[in-house]
Parts: structure tokens; sequence; C-alpha cells
């Protein structure tokens, strides 16, 4: 999970998530500040007392991704246009 929090409050907002999600024994396993003003990456584990019944769950069929004639074609079709902005490097 993301948490938009300062990373001392990281672990035990994540804990407390864990046991809201009716975990048990809820446990950080990982952390990772994504930068330090915009929050942290968090991996929790627990046990989850709940069954799932594999042989009652709707499996939706994967889709296919559209084949690059098709987008071509697409695009052709409505006349769309790219606009690119190159960003030159700092100190180039």
């Amino acid at each position: 999970m993301f948490l938009p929090v300062p990373q001392a409050i990281t672990e035990a907002a994540s804990l407390e998530n864990g046991r809201k999600m009716n975990l048990i024994d809820p446990e950080v396993i990982h952390r990772r500040v994504m930068h330090p003003v915009e929050g942290t990456l968090v991996e929790i584990k627990g046990v989850l007392d709940v069954a799932i019944d594999v042989s009652k769950l709707v499996i939706p069929k994967p889709v296919v991704p559209l084949s690059d004639e098709e987008i071509r074609a697409f695009v052709a079709t409505k006349n769309l246009r790219c606009i690119v902005k190159m960003m030159r490097e700092r100190g180039m």
C-alpha cells in the first residue's frame, strides 16, 4: 500500500490498516520511501481467516491488445495528431 504520510508514521499506520482489514498478526515486511514529501510504499503480511472457493470464482477472459496495424487504422480514421515537447537535460 502507499501511504502519503511522513516516514515516522508509516509503520504504525500500516499495521493499523492491516488490523482494519481483519489481518491477524499483521507485520511490515518491506518499506520504500518514494519521496520524503510524498510518502512510502509499504508491504504488509498477516493471516486472513477467510476461505475462498476457487471453483466459484468468475475469471474474466484476457483482453487481447490491438495490433499495430489496428491502432494505425484507428488513428488514421480520426485524423489524430501527436505533439511531443522535447526537454533538454540541464547543463546541455
